[in-house]
């Protein structure tokens, strides 16, 4: 079934609904409701959210009608289906918010009308889910249900408490572990203020500006066409959260500018997917699942960022690497100086920067909430715009407001069906003590090697990441698997980052590989092909999160000197092992020479806590890469300058 955009009363329910949706967002991180007197549960926010999310995900989910004894069921049945599950979503929301305390009082009795608004919130979220996510995480959320009830007699491996049907639902419906647990509260007011602020900034041009200041910045450079879909990619993947927007808001110019300057569509397409779905992994933004780990480890989301800095700016760099030597041995230009021009980009540049600075400055100085933050960087924005010294004419109008508020609560739409998805597979995993035993299962495999333990855990992050969005894989893998990696001595901020990598990376891997396929048919070329060009391009993701597990430093956890040691060797890292990849470093290498490179990268990479005398493998490492770069400096040229001067 293909899905085509709702027409109508539909579509004008929908953006009444993602208003609302908006309005009360913005109303709620505001403290409006305090200021004005009134005192809510936050559950009760959660299910007006919820019901906004699942009524508009009904309306706007509209599939192509099903035959029905060879004939298609009437369009006006359908919508009229639609309409109903709509209402009956807003209905049960609505109700529960307005007789929460009621509701929670009772469900330790399992009275009728909690056990009814039970069984329809997890009905209608397991629909909706099924419509925004697809078959897979459906599935997930009905395993755990049916497992919940004969965890008695499940496997070891999965058995717990087994739970009666009415007690479920009256605990799904009200607890605030469950579907109104914390992936839903945090979706409801941190990540709606960035996408909010996300929202602004392409809504008035960002995209644009981020485009023309890295077409600037690296254009003139050899394969500068890719090289600033990289560099634009990642300041807007850092802002949006979401690698297919990223892919369709900057691929549109920057994957045919990289066919016209020579590089084939499947790695045109490849280099998009790839620097886009970075984006979730580069602060100061990231993705939904940032936030999340923020609370789930309890520290600030600032400590997220800076440990996840360091990796996130290696996956750039190892990017930049492998178009740059792409380029260096196809021979691929720089973009023509006219290409490169752009008006008005400092002025630009003090409207779209100054807003992240207020960002980081509220988070890091003042202490601010994330939620704070965001929504003042997006005040700061609009009030930019507004003064003439935006550079160009595309100035903030009220029906430009209107737009984004309904754009906001459209994004926020599958972010909320999916959270509340999540929380009712964590809730149903604690009702049922079934974490308890699974973690126990994985520390008897983990027992005999650590290594094992990861391997299967990337394995199962990524085979869950292909059928579910980035936040359900992190936020069943961070219930599930992350607490055994931990138990073992690992950095707890090290195991929640290894498993959001991997889960990450599903999005570049076949058979599913939706970054890749999406960026593919953007560029006209095989999706198949695309895939695999984009797990060589961004091999350093799968090899990233094993050497932050052994060597905390990469996440600047541990000594000055250990953190500029880690760094220090893995850059050179880096850029050999893609040497070795591509067959190029200055000039083109042999069989032999990309033996030696790849042997290189093993010393210099190795960490230096992960036995005895592993220092010496570095230096031994890094001399063979000494003499290996020396050799490739007499016989070629630095593959750093731009192309005009080479």
């Amino acid at each position: 079934m293909n899905d085509v955009q709702p027409t109508g009363w539909q579509a004008r329910a929908v953006r009444l609904l993602a208003s609302l949706l908006t309005l009360c967002g913005l109303a709620w991180v505001t403290d409006v409701p305090r200021s004005l007197g009134l005192l809510f549960y936050n559950e009760q926010y959660l299910l007006v959210v919820l019901g906004l999310g699942l009524a508009m995900c009904f309306l706007s989910a509209v599939k192509q009608a099903p035959s029905l004894l060879g004939r298609p069921w009437p369009g006006a049945f359908l919508a009229l289906a639609q309409g109903g599950l709509a209402i009956i979503a807003l209905a049960t929301t609505l109700y529960a918010a307005r007789h929460y305390e009621d509701l929670l009082m009772a469900s330790a009795m399992m009275r009728t009308d909690t056990v009814i608004v039970g069984v329809l919130l997890t009905t209608l979220t397991v629909i909706a889910v099924y419509r925004v996510a697809g078959v897979f995480l459906a599935a997930v959320v009905l395993f755990f249900l049916f497992q919940t009830h004969i965890a008695g007699s499940m496997p070891a491996i999965l058995q717990g408490r087994s739970v009666a049907w009415e007690r479920i639902f009256a605990y799904l419906s009200t607890d605030s572990t469950a579907i109104l647990g914390l992936p839903l509260s945090i979706s409801a007011s941190t990540v709606f203020a960035f996408i909010l602020f996300g929202t602004l900034i392409a809504r008035f041009g960002g995209g644009d500006f981020f485009t023309d200041l890295a077409m600037r910045s690296v254009g003139r450079y050899r394969g500068g066409s890719a090289k600033a879909a990289v560099v634009g990619s990642a300041f807007f993947g850092s802002v949006s959260g979401s690698a297919v927007a990223n892919i369709v808001a900057t691929g549109v110019v920057s994957i045919p500018l990289m066919k016209r300057a020579g590089y084939r569509s499947e790695q045109a397409a490849a280099i998009e997917a790839v620097s886009s779905t970075g984006g979730q992994l580069l602060p100061p933004i990231m993705g939904a699942a940032a936030f999340l780990m923020a609370e789930f480890l309890q520290i600030s989301y600032g400590t997220v960022l800076v440990h996840a800095l360091v990796p996130a700016l290696l996956y750039y760099i190892a990017v930049m690497f492998y178009v740059d030597l792409v380029a260096g041995r196809d021979r691929i230009a720089p973009v023509d100086a006219a290409e490169r021009k752009a008006s008005g980009l400092r002025r630009r540049a003090l409207v779209y920067v100054t807003p992240f600075v207020v960002l980081l400055v509220c988070m890091f100085s003042f202490n601010r909430t994330p939620e704070e933050s965001a929504l003042l960087a997006a005040l700061t924005l609009v009030l930019l715009k507004l003064l003439p010294i935006a550079g160009d004419d595309r100035r903030p109008r009220f029906s430009d407001m209107g737009k984004a508020l309904a754009e906001t609560g459209l994004a926020m739409m599958d972010i909320v069906v999916i959270t509340a998805a999540a929380g009712i597979v964590i809730g149903l995993i604690n009702v049922s003590g079934s974490a308890f035993a699974l973690s126990v299962y994985l520390l008897d495999l983990g027992g005999s090697s650590l290594l094992i333990l990861l391997l299967v855990t990337a394995l199962v992050s990524i085979v869950l990441g292909m059928g579910m969005p980035t936040v359900g894989v992190y936020v069943l893998l961070a219930t599930l698997a992350a607490p055994a990696i931990v138990r073992l001595g690992v950095e707890p901020i090290a195991a929640h980052l290894f498993v959001l990598y991997f889960g990450l990376m599903s999005m570049l891997s076949p058979p599913v590989a939706v970054a890749s396929y999406v960026a593919a048919s953007m560029a006209k070329g095989s999706p198949v092909r695309t895939s695999f060009e984009a797990l060589r391009l961004g091999w350093v993701a799968f090899i990233i999160p094993f050497l932050f597990i052994y060597s905390p430093s990469l996440l600047l956890v541990g000594s000055p000197w250990q953190v500029a040691l880690t760094v220090a060797t893995a850059l050179p890292g880096v850029w050999l092992i893609t040497a070795s990849f591509v067959g190029f470093l200055m000039t083109p290498l042999s069989g032999l020479a990309r033996v030696l490179a790849a042997t290189a990268v093993i010393g210099l990479l190795l960490p230096v806590a992960l036995f005895d005398g592993a220092h010496w493998a570095n230096l031994a490492g890094a001399v063979l890469a000494i003499v290996l770069v020396m050799q490739q400096r007499r016989a070629g040229i630095s593959p750093v300058l731009p192309e005009e001067h080479q």
